[in-house]
């Protein structure tokens, strides 16, 4: 009897060996990224060692280096989301940063005080953009608008804050709060 064995390949290594980090030595950045974009960058937060705060951001090209044109204000706050072409939303007015980190618009929505930080935001798959700040959530149309079809009823107490949303390949919206 003949017998015929095929030997395939080995599939390709899961890690990819092209990315070398090249984090500046000046503040300690942690991983995991807080956003990446569709280029394959990514946005690292600065951490105070003593507070655990986010103090700085920087974007890592996907090959792992720099990005020289990104300018990130501290003022912002913490990076709370990222758009798929590398714009982000951070806790802290304007809310919504291009790319680069230049500050672009984002109108809040009623209820929201533009004078106090979001607490949680989320980027859905059809581009439309979720905000909670304390206990309230809303949802914006890519356009900024609010997306008046969306309805939130609270599961979580008059006091708790929503510190977390996560969305998963469904759409769904996960929702963590504590009080």
């Amino acid at each position: 009897n003949t017998l015929t064995i095929n030997v395939l390949p080995l599939p390709a290594a899961p890690i990819d060996t092209t990315f070398v980090s090249q984090l500046p030595n000046t503040t300690a950045f942690y991983f995991p990224p807080v956003a990446f974009a569709s280029d394959g960058s990514m946005v690292l937060p600065g951490v105070d060692s003593e507070t655990g705060r986010q103090i700085a951001a920087v974007r890592l090209h996907s090959n792992g280096s720099l990005d020289s044109s990104f300018n990130y204000p501290v003022s912002a706050g913490a990076v709370l989301a990222g758009f798929p072409n590398g714009g982000l939303i951070v806790a802290n007015a304007p809310y919504r940063l291009n790319p680069d980190g230049s500050a672009n618009t984002l109108t809040l929505p009623a209820g929201f005080d533009s004078t106090k930080p979001l607490t949680a935001s989320a980027i859905q798959i059809d581009g439309k953009i979720l905000l909670a700040q304390g206990t309230l959530l809303a949802r914006l149309n890519t356009d900024g608008s609010l997306d008046t079809t969306f309805a939130y009823s609270s599961a979580l107490s008059t006091t708790a804050s929503i510190d977390s949303l996560q969305v998963d390949s469904f759409g769904r919206v996960y929702i963590h709060g504590w009080n």
